[in-house]
C-alpha cells in the first residue's frame, strides 16, 4: 500500500523521482506479479531491461533524448512500469500498471452510451501514460501533465492505498486547510466517513 506524503522538487523539464518509499512499495508490486517473492536483488533486476521480455506499448522514460514529450520504447516488464494519467481533481494520480488494468477494465465494463461514462473515460483514459522510472524512480512528467496539476518547481506524492496522487504541493496544502478551517465541511466528511463502515 502507498502511504505517506513526499515532496520533491521536479526540474523545467519535468525530470522527478519517486519517493524511495513508494519505490520499495512499486517494487513489491513488481515482485508479486512475477513470483510472489521479493528480495533487493529482485527488484533491481525488474527494474533492469531484459532481452527476454516482450515489447510493450510506449512508455515515458528519463532517458529518453530530447524535451520531457519524448516517448521510447521499452522493453521492460510491465510490472515494472506506473499509469499516470489526469484526474477530475487538479492533480495526477499513478498507478502500478496491473492496478491500472484492473481499473481500466471496470472502467469499460460501464454502459459505454453513458455520456457520463465516456466523460470519465475521456478525462481519465485518454490521458493516461505508462512511464518506465529507473531503479532510482527517475521520471519525466510531460507538460501537459504538469500543467493539468499546476506543477512547478516543487511535486507532492500523497500516497492513497493502492495508487499515488501527484500534486502541487500549494494546491495539496489549500485542499486539506480548507476541511479543517471548515467544521461544516469536516462535519460532512466525518458523517459519510461513518455512512460507508469506516
Amino acid at each position: 500500500m502507498f502511504c505517506g506524503r513526499f515532496q520533491h522538487s521536479i526540474d523545467s523539464k519535468g525530470r522527478t523521482s519517486l519517493p524511495a518509499r513508494f519505490r520499495e512499495t512499486l517494487y513489491g508490486h513488481v515482485s508479486a506479479a512475477e513470483s510472489g517473492t521479493f528480495t533487493p536483488r529482485d527488484s533491481e533486476a525488474a527494474l533492469a531491461p531484459s532481452a527476454a521480455s516482450r515489447k510493450v506499448s510506449p512508455k515515458h522514460s528519463p532517458q529518453a533524448p530530447g524535451d520531457a514529450a519524448t516517448t521510447a520504447l521499452s522493453t521492460a516488464p510491465d510490472a515494472c512500469s506506473i499509469v499516470i494519467t489526469t484526474a477530475l481533481d487538479p492533480c495526477l494520480v499513478a498507478y502500478p500498471v496491473a492496478e491500472w488494468r484492473r481499473f481500466e477494465a471496470r472502467l469499460a465494463a460501464l454502459p459505454h452510451l453513458d455520456p457520463d461514462v465516456r466523460l470519465l473515460q475521456r478525462c481519465i483514459v485518454s490521458g493516461a501514460m505508462e512511464f518506465a522510472p529507473d531503479r532510482h524512480g527517475r521520471l519525466v512528467l510531460p507538460a501537459t501533465m504538469r500543467a493539468h496539476a499546476g506543477i512547478d518547481g516543487e511535486i507532492l506524492f500523497a500516497g492513497m492505498g493502492r495508487f499515488i496522487e501527484l500534486w502541487s504541493p500549494e494546491r495539496f496544502s489549500a485542499l486539506t486547510q480548507a476541511v479543517i478551517d471548515e467544521p461544516e465541511r469536516k462535519a460532512r466528511l466525518l458523517a459519510r466517513l461513518a455512512e460507508l463502515g469506516v
